[in-house]
């Protein structure tokens, strides 16, 4: 099995916990249900999802492991 890893909470409001076993985030994108692409600040494992709009989205979380993607809904 690949590497642990979990996001929380989920549903989120402003911000988003991801725990990436050691692994650190390079590039956050969340991706809408209608497929508009939308790069997110973070700092640290902490992913800022505050300005989004409420609904369902794909994060997409770029290591240098690999691409994590997850859906989460934002209140």
């Amino acid at each position: 099995s690949g590497p642990e890893y979990s996001f929380y909470p989920n549903p989120v409001e402003n911000k988003l916990q991801v725990d990436l076993d050691g692994d650190r985030i390079l590039q956050a994108t969340a991706v809408s249900v209608l497929g508009v692409r939308e790069r997110l600040g973070f700092e640290g494992n902490t992913v800022d999802v505050s300005h989004l709009r409420p609904g369902l989205y794909v994060l997409e979380i770029q290591t240098a492991e690999g691409l994590y993607s997850v859906k989460v809904v934002k209140r």
